[in-house]
């Protein structure tokens, strides 16, 4: 296992100051080959959750993608841009989410492309569940997991390895959810994935990130840092260090160790560029949701009437459906041209809490939720 992470402070998204931060990584852990073969197709693998205005810090930065794309493009190859945001797979929802999000403008500065093939293929995981993934996280020779640095409501952090989810073309993802109801199982599939489809490198957006209540509607941190590794798990694990989450909180990161697809301890990490010691970043505050060790001392019924369950705003609600049309469950009704969460079948996967771009669906206990 490629256990070396190369960490670079990097104070702001002024493109000098990223680009000679990603080379210097790209240096120092030779996971990139000084030059591409001919027609070789690169991916870069985004965090586009949604069509959010980079400011927002929800998806990758277009600063980092655009000097990453260079780079790539310098060592002769064809780079491709993509990810599925939540909800529906469509053209015009790509279009959309490229051009506020800013990623319309790097393709157009580097001449990198940005996908626009819908068509998936099924593929057989390690475990044996059969999925949709899109064609061209398939067709690509070379594929790098850009991922932004954030907490998440379900999985506690997402980074490099939870941003690979987005392989799985549009409401395809939530249906996963559905089959996959428990942190513990939805943690199982995302290892399946990864261990069936991982990717050749990664890079982790911590320049700005998002704490609390991610990975859409928590609160903006300044971070200044970039992360890198070939292992992903392994970029996702040191960036758990210097956040100041304990890895035993994050289920996927603990079902990666079970699997000897990550290192079991933050000492394992060989510190390349920077060491842990240079940086001081304050924890990052954890999602409402987060669960306690104790967790699993508490009978499951008195849990479930414990757990975080998503409510609605209805003042900030603005009848835009978003949460109606991904609910897994269909727990969601329209009442009164207001979104209405019944909390009997709620699963509790938080789809409906990050696909609200009007941070109008809030996470209370569901015994008090109403």
């Amino acid at each position: 296992m490629d256990t070396a992470v190369a960490v670079v402070k990097c104070t702001s998204y002024d493109y000098a100051e990223v680009e000679a931060s990603l080379r210097k990584q790209i240096e120092a852990l030779e996971g990139i080959p000084a030059i591409f073969e001919p027609d070789t197709q690169v991916l870069l693998k985004i965090n586009l959750l949604s069509g959010a205005k980079p400011e927002k810090v929800i998806c990758t930065h277009p600063v980092v993608v655009e000097a990453l794309a260079n780079i790539l493009l310098e060592k002769g190859a064809s780079v491709i841009i993509g990810d599925s945001p939540a909800g529906t797979f469509s053209k015009e929802k790509l279009e959309q989410a490229y051009r506020i999000s800013g990623m319309q403008g790097v393709a157009e500065r580097t001449g990198a492309k940005l996908n626009y093939d819908l068509t998936s293929k099924m593929v057989k995981l390690t475990g044996g569940r059969t999925v949709a993934i899109w064609q061209q996280a398939l067709a690509a020779n070379f594929v790098i997991s850009v991922a932004k640095l954030k907490t998440h409501a379900l999985m506690t952090y997402t980074g490099a390895v939870k941003n690979m989810f987005g392989i799985i073309p549009g409401l395809s993802k939530a249906e996963l959810h559905m089959l996959c109801p428990s942190k513990e199982a939805f943690a199982n599939f995302l290892a399946d994935l990864y261990a069936t489809l991982p990717p050749d490198f990664a890079v982790i957006d911590g320049i700005w990130g998002m704490e609390g209540d991610g990975p859409a509607n928590g609160k903006l941190r300044k971070a200044g840092v970039l992360i890198a590794a070939v292992n992903g798990a392994v970029a996702d694990l040191a960036a758990c260090q210097l956040i100041g989450i304990d890895p035993l909180q994050v289920p996927l990161l603990k079902e990666l160790q079970r699997r000897k697809l990550c290192p079991e301890d933050v000492e394992d990490l060989e510190w390349l560029c920077e060491e842990e010691k240079d940086f001081s970043i304050r924890p990052f505050k954890l999602p409402a949701s987060s669960s306690k060790y104790w967790r699993f001392l508490i009978p499951k019924k008195l849990w479930r009437m414990m757990e975080k369950v998503p409510v609605v705003n209805k003042e900030k609600c603005v009848s835009c459906q978003e949460c109606y049309k991904i609910c897994p469950a269909h727990t969601i009704s329209m009442v009164e041209n207001k979104a209405q969460v019944g909390h009997k079948n709620c699963i509790a996967c938080y789809c409906c809490h990050e696909v609200c771009a009007f941070d109008a669906i809030e996470l209370k206990t569901r015994i008090l939720a109403k």
